[in-house]
């Protein structure tokens, strides 16, 4: 991984992890609505970027 792959892997899993504890999630389900909540915001970013 570059660090770029990095930055927005680590980007993706904070971004999740603060989604997990705002809503309380509990259970695969309301995780996997967090994860790719968090998946989305890093996508985001790395589009911002151009890259």
């Amino acid at each position: 991984m570059n660090e770029a792959e990095l930055i927005f892997t680590a980007l993706a899993e904070l971004s999740t992890r603060q989604v997990v504890e705002t809503n309380n999630a509990t259970g695969m389900e309301e995780n996997k609505v967090a994860g790719k909540i968090g998946g989305s915001i890093a996508k985001n970013a790395k589009n911002g970027l151009g890259k």
